[in-house]
């Protein structure tokens, strides 16, 4: 079983069977419905279940089903360097492994920790349309890439590693 996506969450044993359920950290998790799938090498892999922030999939052998491309793909053109701007005037800035959204006078926009990347992502489902284009929005101090995760608890940062 592989996982996916991960940021230090240690779950218990997973299902391998569809319908079965597991506790995980207190929580009941149920897999309802095997989506076939395939990782970037064409295996067959089967999506399982969510533990805090982690995707785990198993891999699994030929369902006898096509699978078919999706158009979700990091987009060739390079990042847009921007500044993010409030509607009321102030702008994001990291500092310090934070987000925060103050005043900026001329020269302290100028500085990287002001600026950000915006890596668009092409999705045909979406096409830009109503729902918007997919994007990701980091910012890149020195060496590193910290990705801006907006969640129901508030906007928080994570390092990434190498976006090519």
């Amino acid at each position: 079983m592989s996982r996916g996506h991960s940021a230090g969450a240690v779950c218990s044993t997973l299902p391998e069977l569809q319908g079965a359920a597991s506790l995980t950290q207190g929580v009941i998790h149920k897999v309802f419905k095997v989506f076939p799938m395939a990782s970037c090498d064409y295996s067959h892999v089967t999506f399982v279940n969510i533990c805090d922030d982690a995707f785990y999939f198993q891999e699994t052998p030929e369902m006898g089903e096509d699978l078919t491309e999706d158009g979700f793909a990091k987009s060739p053109a390079e990042p847009e360097i921007r500044w993010v701007r409030s509607k009321s005037n102030q702008f994001l800035h990291f500092h310090e492994s934070q987000f925060e959204v103050k005043n900026l006078d001329e020269t302290e926009l100028k500085k990287p920790d002001c600026q950000f990347n915006i890596q668009n992502y092409n999705d045909m489902e979406t096409d830009g349309g109503q729902k918007g284009r997919p994007i990701m929005l980091y910012a890149s101090i020195g060496p590193v890439k910290m990705v801006v995760c907006c969640k129901q608890d508030g906007i928080s940062s994570e390092k990434i590693g190498n976006m090519g």
